[in-house]
This record gives structure tokens, sequence and C-alpha cells, in this order.
């Protein structure tokens, strides 16, 4: 796959995922999911990701795709290479996962207007008031969003968009990987590979090193529960911005011999089976796709209570809510689960039973398979 022409596909409906990031994250993961999904259906998949991006590296191996140059976007003439792709393989439905990706699907639409353009929407951002973030948001061109949680879709109706051009489809977990691995198993052999014993409970976290996911509140959370004597190991995954200045905070705070920096990991499954609970203090977050997953992966979370993570975790119900940048409410939520094993149970069993009822798979597949029929009028 991956290549810049692609032969034509007949009998089917083609659709464009167009992404702009750089990097592989929560969004470009669903994004693989609903390709995956997608396969045996009447729609055609193709994906369009700038040159050396993860997005395209790896979505290239499961339908054809294109490498874009992301300079060559022309406001108002379109964007002539995307446009010459969406003519050569005879695109209907151009998939924006991105806002970059809805600028260029809008120049895009220019100058073939007779594509239908969705936005996919997994953040919660309160767009800015101003002619041209209006005229970008709120324009015809746009024929529906697809918001991963309510609470993006409030914003986009406080925003402005009609209701009718919104169509909710959460997020979901591929269960598959889990069903391969035993969480005892996967436990024992972290605490063999640490030298961890079985009374010291294992945190785990895994996103994207960057601020706004909270890892500087995490740290200091841990050195106040240390400082009580409370046993933890913790293990942190992913790569991003701030990862020096994260490893030099775990210095300052004498946390080098109960913390370890795993880096970008390829086996996910397996990471947040061998953890007992799963620490997240997004500041920022349209759903929190990690949660889904270590929630699957029965692990006891706690998380912030922002943006659209209390869909997920209802406080002491599936889990535990804390307030942002607030390290000694994290600390005081970690504390009991730390201590009390059979809390860590219930829970992990409680957020696990919840994920298997509203975010399977089949349903985000069959939501976005049904936005797309709608657009086409398809019976």
């Amino acid at each position: 796959m991956g290549h810049q022409i692609n032969s034509k596909v007949s009998k089917k409906v083609n659709v464009l995922h167009l992404g702009t990031e750089m990097t592989w994250r929560g969004g470009e993961n669903q994004i693989r999911l609903l390709i995956e999904g997608l396969a045996e259906t009447e729609f055609q998949c193709f994906a369009a990701y700038p040159k050396g991006s993860k997005g395209f590296d790896l979505l290239s191996q499961l339908v054809p795709s294109l490498a874009f140059s992301p300079r060559q976007a022309w406001p108002f003439w379109g964007h002539p290479q995307l446009c010459r792709y969406c003519v050569e393989n005879k695109i209907d439905i151009i998939d924006c996962h991105s806002s970059g990706a809805q600028s260029l699907a809008l120049a895009v639409k220019k100058k073939l207007p007779h594509l239908k353009v969705v936005v996919h929407r997994r953040v919660p951002h309160t767009s800015k008031r101003n002619w041209i973030t209006e005229k970008k948001y709120l324009t015809e061109d746009i024929d529906v969003y697809v918001p991963i949680s309510k609470l993006i879709q409030k914003t986009l109706t406080d925003y402005g968009v009609p209701k009718s051009k919104i169509e909710v489809v959460l997020s979901a977990v591929d269960v598959e990987p889990y069903h391969q691995l035993n969480k005892e198993q996967c436990l024992s052999e972290v605490r063999e590979k640490y030298g961890i014993s079985t009374s010291t409970p294992i945190i785990g976290n895994a996103a994207a090193l960057s601020p706004e996911k909270g890892h500087g509140d995490l740290l200091e959370a841990l050195s106040l529960l240390k400082k009580k004597n409370i046993e933890f190991f913790c293990m942190i995954a992913g790569t991003g911005p701030i990862e020096n200045e994260l490893h030099e905070k775990c210095k300052e705070l004498g946390l080098e011999d109960s913390v370890r920096f795993l880096g970008f990991l390829k086996d996910v499954p397996k990471f947040l089976m061998g953890v007992e609970v799963f620490a997240f203090p997004s500041t920022f977050e349209g759903l929190g796709t990690a949660l889904l997953e270590a929630g699957f992966a029965k692990t006891c979370i706690v998380a912030t209570a922002e943006g659209g993570i209390p869909e997920i975790i209802q406080d002491q119900q599936t889990g535990f809510l804390c307030e942002r940048f607030s390290p000694q409410d994290l600390a005081s939520k970690l504390e009991p689960v730390l201590r009390q094993p059979e809390l860590r149970s219930k829970y992990a069993e409680a957020v696990h039973a919840h994920i298997e009822r509203s975010f399977s798979l089949s349903a985000m597949v069959s939501g976005n398979r049904n936005v797309y029929r709608k657009l086409l009028e398809v019976p």
C-alpha cells in the first residue's frame, strides 16, 4: 500500500480519511479501528496523511494512502495534490480527523463541490469567535460533525452548529488483544522484571508526554504518597515534548526507585494488563480513549473530572475523579485504592462492565457507517 496514485475501485463508496497529525495518538488508533471495521462493507477506505507522519506509515499498511505535502494548501483554490488524488480514486466522502484536516477538506471542496465532508471532533475546544473561525465551523460545506462525546456535542451546539448536522458516535476499544492476555500473568511478569513485591501496587499511565496530560501533577502526587510511606511502583509509557523535563522532575522528587519511564510502547494492551491502578490526571480530554483501554484491562482508574472523562468514570461508581491541577487531590484519591486491594478489584470490575456496555467496537463502526449512509441516502 501507500501508493501516490491508486487504482480506481468500482461498486464501492469511497471514503478518504484525512489527518494532519505527525504522531500516532488515540485519534489515529480510532481511525485504524474504523478502517478495519469497514473492511467488509460497502465502503472502501483510503487515507491521506502528511509525509513522514506515523499516520501515513501505519495506515498505508491497511489501505491505499497518500503522503501529501501540507504546504500545498491553497485556501481558495484547493490543495492540488489532494484534489488530484480525490479525482483519481473517485472519492465520495472526505472524513476529517483534525482541525487542520478540516481546513484542507474545505479547500478541496472549493474545487470539487460534489464531495461530502465529515468532521470528526475529538477535542472539547471552544472555538474562537472571529469571522474566519466562524466561517470554518459554521459553513454549509461541512455536511456533518461527528463528536466522540456528549460534551463535545454541547460545545458544537453552543458555538452555533445546528443539531441536525451533529451525530454523536462514541469512541471504542479494540477488545481482541485483551482476550489473548491473562492479567495475573502480565502482573507477575512486571513484578519479576522490576523486582516488585506482591504487596506493592503497580500504577500505570500511558499518554503523550505533553503538558495537558498532567504528568507533572502525577509525579508530585506520587511524591506526597511516598512521604506517607505508601508503597507503589509506577510505569509511565509514552514520548513527547516534555520528556526530559519529567525525567528531571522525577529525580528532584526522589522518585527514581519508584518510577520508570518506558518510552513508546507498541504493545499497549500487555502494558495495561500489567498494572493495577491507572492514574490519568489529564487537564484537557475530549473523551479519553486511554481510559477505555485501561478499563477494559480491568484496571482501577483515578482520573480528572475534565472534558469527556466523566462519561467513562463516574466518581465512586466506575472509578475515582479528582480535580485538575491538584496533586493533593490526586494523591488523596490514589491512597485508598493503593492501600485496599479489594477496593481496586471492585472498581476495576465496575469500569470493565461499563465499557463493555457503552463503548463497543461494533457500535462505533456501525455509528460511523450510518453517518456515511445517511449522507449519501443509501437505503
